[in-house]
């Protein structure tokens, strides 16, 4: 008897083809061969969520060899499907609906299984229009290992970093975005001032490197990592230390692009520096989970080597 089994996590990204194959069992495809409407009295409110599974662009799946036929999902299982989550969204900021299928693979057709909530993982509104490269959507297997390791040996570092940077995609208040996903930029530099976190983050991610993907029609923000990293960690001081946050947060100040055109018009610092703090996140664990970074940073006085001088720019 065939025992492979599927997991399956809706997505908010488009492809340009119906399937891409990331190896190791992980997959994105635009429309699996799955019945949802036998879901639909499983769970109230789960159901009411798959009702509208004709908006979900596609899907993230993970096919592996159950250990029993019909039996409970293994937690390594599990994992691994959350790992490919974490990894893809580091890549792709693109969100997650809060829905997790687990299926029966019989031949082409796949029969659920079981339902649960998974995290909703909200973008923000640059990292919904952004083009991202799809071909980077290979690190995903290596980066699950790496995930995966990193909780078995507990590298702090990487874990907390992670589980703030989730928390920031599930959360609904910008501020706390911000405050959470600057924090795990802070965890990664080893910052204990503004000097520090200024000048290593500079250095893990090179102090002219633009921050943000480009869109599709080629329209790029204009902001590099030097543009923002001193009022990153002075917003991040105010909000975490429950002072008022400055008026110069609040200051309309657009959201430029590099061709000098406005993308848009009544940005707020407050509103760039939540958008920055994603993807230099990213950028940082992309770099952390895909190179030789990440044989350094389990150990403190290798880190901090490393970030003491200049961060040692790595291809990614």
């Amino acid at each position: 008897m065939d025992n492979t089994s599927v997991f399956l996590t809706p997505l908010l990204i488009v492809l340009p083809e119906a399937r891409i194959d990331l190896g190791s069992g992980i997959s994105i495809q635009k429309q699996p061969a799955v019945d949802f409407t036998a879901l639909h009295g499983w769970d109230p409110l789960i159901g009411e969520e798959l009702i509208r599974i004709e908006e979900v662009p596609c899907w993230l799946t993970y096919e592996y060899e159950s250990s029993h036929a019909g039996g409970p999902v293994q937690i390594s299982d599990f994992m691994v499907a959350e790992y490919a989550m974490i990894a893809l969204q580091i890549l792709a900021p693109v969100g997650a609906r809060g829905v997790r299928v687990t299926c029966r693979k019989d031949g082409d057709k796949l029969t659920p299984r079981s339902v649960g909530r998974g995290h909703l993982l909200s973008g923000t509104k640059w990292s919904y229009q952004a083009a991202y490269e799809l071909s980077r959507l290979t690190f995903v297997p290596l980066m699950v290992e790496r995930l995966s390791y990193a909780v078995r040996v507990d590298i702090q570092r990487v874990v907390n970093s992670v589980a703030l940077y989730l928390t920031g995609l599930n959360s609904e208040n910008a501020r706390i975005r911000t405050l959470l996903w600057t924090m795990a930029l802070d965890a990664l530099a080893m910052a204990s001032n503004a000097s520090q976190f200024r000048s290593r983050l500079e250095g893990l991610l090179g102090r002219e490197t633009p921050i943000f993907p480009a869109r599709k029609d080629g329209v790029r923000p204009k902001y590099v990592v030097s543009d923002v990293t001193r009022s990153l960690y002075d917003f991040r001081s105010e909000v975490a230390h429950g002072r008022s946050v400055s008026n110069r947060f609040f200051h309309k100040i657009g959201f430029e692009a590099t061709s000098g055109t406005t993308i848009v018009a009544d940005y707020t610092l407050e509103q760039l520096l939540e958008e920055a703090a994603l993807f230099m996140l990213n950028g940082v664990l992309q770099k952390v989970l895909t190179t030789e970074l990440f044989l350094e940073i389990a150990v403190d006085s290798g880190w901090r080597r490393r970030l003491k001088s200049g961060g040692g720019q790595t291809q990614a």
